[in-house]
C-alpha cells in the first residue's frame, strides 16, 4: 500500500510537472519580428514600422488600449534611434472579453497579430532596434512581461524628402498568415471598457476626495456647497470631534431662556466664522499649512488648557465666570452677562484644535485657497462648517432641556461635576500638545494614561457617593441611575488600566500621545503600529533604490487626534502592516514648527496639493507619486486596498508582475 502511494506521488508530480512546461514555454508564447513599410525610406519621410506577433495556440496577447493593471503591447523606440515617432501605435482588430480575473473589459489578440508605428527617419541608417514589452497569458496563468528588442532593416536611400512621404500613414497594417480576426461585434468596445487607461504617476494630487472636490466644482456653486455640506456632517464621525460634546453641553449648562439660544447661535457662528474666514483667510495669507500651524501652536494650546482647566474649577463652583459691570456695559449694551464673547471664543476654540486633524475636504480646500483660488474655497468652507457646526448647536440647547427634568437641580449639579473632571481631561490633552511640540518627553503615553485613570476615577468615585466636594449644595443621596452611570465610569478605568499594561484602547488612542513617544524610537527599531520607519525622505529614497521597492510616507503630526487613530488601530493589523513592510515606510511630522517638520509639510503639499493630516502617499524611488489616501480610513481592508491597487499600479507601469501582497 506504501509503495502504491509513492507511485502515485510520483506520477502525479510528474503530470503537475509537465503542465507546468506547457503552460509556461522556455522561449516565451510569443515571438516578434520588424519591418519597414515602405521599405526604402529618406531622411525627412515618414513610414511605418511594422510588428508582428506570433502567438502560440491557446494564448493571447493584450492590445495597447488596455489599462493598468493588465499589460497591453508597448512599441519603443530607444534612445539612439535614427526615427523619432510620428503618431501613436496603430491597433488592429481584438477580441474585446470581460476578464474576470483582471475584474475589467480586455482587448486580445490570438494567434498572430501585426501593429504599426508610425515614424519619421531623422538620419542615415541601415539598421535599428525596436523595443517591444507584451505579456502573454492562457487560460490559467501569466507570463511575466517580457521585453524584446527586435531588428529592424532600414532600405535608406539617398535624396531629397519626396512630398508624397512626408506624412504618416495611418492605416491598419494588414494582418498576417494565423491571425485571428474578430467578428464586427467581437471587435467593437462595450460601453463597460469604459474607462481609459490609468495615467502615469505623477506629482499631482491622484486621490478620489481631490477628484470628487474636482467633480464638485465642475457642476457649479449648488452642486459644490451641496458636496460640502455632506463632508461636513461625515467630518462629525472623527475622534478630533469627540471631546467638544460634554464641552459643549458643561459650557451652556448655566444658559437659559433667550440667553441660551442666543449663545448656541453665537457658538455656531464662532464655530463657522473661524473654519471659512479664519480657515481662508490664513490660507491665503500664511500659506496651506497657515491654520494647522496655529492649531498646533504650543501657545495657543496653553491658552486652550488654562481655558479648559478655568471651565471645570467653575463646574466644580469652586468660582463663578463674571465680566466687569463696566466692560459688559461698554461692549455689550447693557445685554445680560456672559454675553457674546465667550460663546464666541469657544467656538473659535473647538474650530482650531479640530485644524489639527481635520478632514480630506478642509485640507484640499485649504490648499486651494493658498494658491489663489479663493470663491469655491469660501463656498465650501461655509456650506462644511455649517454642517459641522448644527449639531453643536442643539447641544448647546441640551442643558435648557435637562433643566426641565424632575429634579433638575440635583442632576444638573451632579453633570456639572461630572463634566469638569472631563474638561480636565481634555486640557490634558492640550498639555500633552505643548509637551509634543517642544518634544519634552515628559508627557508619554504612560502618564498621560495614569492622569485619566486617576480623573476618571474621582468622577467616577463621586458618582457613586463615595465622596462630595465642598462646594455642593444639598448633594442628596445618590440614585440608582447616578450609581449605575458611576459604576459604567468605572468600567472606563479597569479599560484604561488594561491599556496603561499594553491591551487595545480602540478608537480612543487616537487622544493619546503617540507610542513611542516621538524620537525614542531610532531608524530601524520599531515606532508606531509596531514598524520600522526612517524619519526622512532622503533615508527612504536610498533605502528603496537600493532594494528597489516603493516608499510609503506616512505624512502625520504630534498634535493629529486622526493620525493616532490610523498609526494605532489599522497600521498593525494583518491585512495592512504586511503592505507597509513591503514598501520604505517613511514617517514625517509636519506640526513642531522645527525647520525639518516645514520642510515636510512643503514636502506634502508639493507631492498631494494637500494641507491637513493625516494624508498617505506611495511614491517611486524616483520620486513620482503613484497614489494617494487622505484622513481617516473607514477600515483596515479599504487601506489594505488602497495599498494594494498602488503597488499594482506601480508594478504594470514599470513592466514587473503584478503580485498582490495581501
Amino acid at each position: 500500500m506504501k509503495l502504491l502511494r509513492l507511485l502515485l506521488a510520483a506520477l502525479a508530480a510528474f503530470t503537475w510537472t509537465a503542465a507546468l512546461a506547457q503552460e509556461s514555454p522556455e522561449e516565451g508564447a510569443v515571438t516578434w519580428t520588424a519591418r519597414l513599410e515602405p521599405a526604402d525610406v529618406r531622411i525627412g519621410e515618414a513610414a511605418q514600422i511594422i510588428v508582428e506577433a506570433k502567438i502560440i495556440d491557446g494564448w493571447r496577447i493584450y492590445a495597447p488600449v488596455n489599462w493598468k493593471p493588465v499589460f497591453g503591447v508597448q512599441v519603443k523606440l530607444p534612445d539612439g534611434s535614427p526615427f523619432s515617432p510620428a503618431g501613436e501605435i496603430i491597433e488592429a482588430p481584438g477580441f474585446w472579453k470581460e476578464d474576470k480575473a483582471f475584474g475589467q473589459w480586455v482587448k486580445q489578440y490570438k494567434g498572430a497579430v501585426a501593429l504599426a508605428l508610425p515614424v519619421r527617419l531623422e538620419k542615415e541608417a541601415t539598421e535599428a532596434i525596436v523595443q517591444i514589452t507584451s505579456q502573454a497569458c492562457d487560460d490559467r496563468v501569466c507570463e511575466d512581461p517580457r521585453d524584446f528588442e527586435v531588428p529592424l532593416t532600414i532600405g535608406f536611400t539617398a535624396g531629397a524628402a519626396r512630398p508624397d512621404r512626408t506624412e504618416p500613414s495611418l492605416e491598419i497594417p494588414a494582418q498576417p498568415e494565423g491571425a485571428l480576426i474578430p467578428t464586427a461585434a467581437e471587435s467593437e468596445r462595450p460601453e463597460a471598457a469604459y474607462p481609459p487607461a490609468a495615467e502615469e504617476p505623477s506629482g499631482e494630487a491622484t486621490d478620489e476626495t481631490a477628484q470628487r472636490i474636482n467633480d464638485a466644482e465642475k457642476q457649479g456653486p449648488l452642486a459644490y456647497m451641496l458636496f460640502a455640506f455632506l463632508a461636513g456632517i461625515a467630518a462629525l464621525a472623527t475622534p478630533c470631534v469627540w471631546p467638544m460634546i460634554p464641552i459643549t453641553v458643561s459650557f451652556f449648562s448655566k444658559k437659559e431662556g433667550k440667553e441660551g439660544i442666543q449663545a448656541a447661535g453665537l457658538y455656531s457662528l464662532g464655530i463657522i466664522g473661524t473654519f471659512t474666514g479664519i480657515g481662508v483667510g490664513v490660507s491665503a495669507i500664511f500659506g496651506a499649512t497657515g491654520v494647522q500651524d496655529l492649531a498646533a501652536n504650543p501657545w495657543l494650546n496653553g491658552f486652550l488648557a488654562i481655558l479648559f482647566i478655568v471651565l471645570a474649577l467653575n463646574l466644580f463652583g469652586v468660582f463663578e465666570i463674571t465680566v466687569p459691570s463696566g466692560v459688559i456695559n461698554k461692549i455689550q449694551s447693557g445685554q445680560k452677562k456672559g454675553g457674546w464673547i465667550a460663546p464666541l471664543l469657544m467656538g473659535l476654540a473647538f474650530s482650531l484644535t479640530s485644524f489639527t486633524c481635520t478632514v480630506p475636504f478642509a485640507g484640499t480646500v485649504l490648499a486651494a485657497a493658498a494658491q489663489g483660488d479663493y470663491l469655491y474655497p469660501t463656498l465650501g468652507m461655509l456650506a462644511f462648517s455649517i454642517a459641522f457646526a448644527l449639531p453643536f448647536f442643539l447641544l448647546a440647547l441640551f442643558p435648557q432641556a435637562m433643566k426641565k427634568m424632575p429634579r433638575s437641580g440635583s442632576w444638573l449639579q451632579t453633570t456639572k461635576i461630572f463634566l469638569g473632571f472631563i474638561e480636565l481631561m481634555a486640557a490634558m490633552k492640550f498639555i500633552s500638545n505643548i509637551d509634543l511640540v517642544f518634544g519634552w518627553g515628559i508627557v508619554t503615553f504612560e502618564v498621560f494614561t495614569a492622569t485619566w485613570v486617576t480623573l476618571l476615577t474621582l468622577a467616577g468615585l463621586h458618582l457613586l457617593g463615595a465622596f462630595t466636594l465642598p462646594t455642593e449644595l444639598n448633594p442628596g443621596k445618590p440614585s440608582w441611575i447616578r450609581r449605575g452611570i458611576g459604576a459604567l465610569t468605572m468600567v472606563g478605568v479597569v479599560y484604561l488600566l488594561l491599556g496603561l499594561r499594553g491591551g487595545s484602547l480602540g478608537s480612543l488612542v487616537a487622544f493619546f500621545p503617540p507610542q513611542p513617544y516621538p524620537g525614542m524610537a531610532d531608524t530601524g527599531k520599531a515606532g508606531v503600529g509596531g514598524i520600522a520607519w526612517k524619519h526622512t525622505l532622503d533615508e527612504g529614497l536610498e533605502a528603496a533604490q537600493a532594494e528597489d521597492k516603493l516608499l510609503f510616507i506616512n505624512f502625520t503630526g504630534v498634535t493629529c487626534v486622526n493620525c493616532r487613530q490610523m498609526e494605532q488601530n489599522v497600521f498593525p493589523k494583518d491585512s495592512v502592516k504586511p503592505l507597509i513592510e513591503a514598501m520604505v515606510p517613511v514617517e514625517l511630522y509636519t506640526d513642531r514648527g522645527t525647520e525639518e517638520d516645514k520642510a515636510n509639510g512643503k514636502l506634502r503639499q508639493e507631492l498631494t496639493q494637500v494641507a491637513t493630516n493625516p494624508v498617505y502617499v506611495v511614491l517611486t524611488a524616483d520620486r513620482k507619486v503613484v497614489k494617494i489616501f487622505q484622513g481617516l480610513a473607514d477600515s483596515p481592508e479599504q487601506f489594505a486596498d488602497f495599498l494594494n491597487e498602488a503597488a499594482a499600479l506601480a508594478q504594470a507601469q514599470n513592466g514587473s508582475p503584478i503580485v498582490s501582497r495581501r
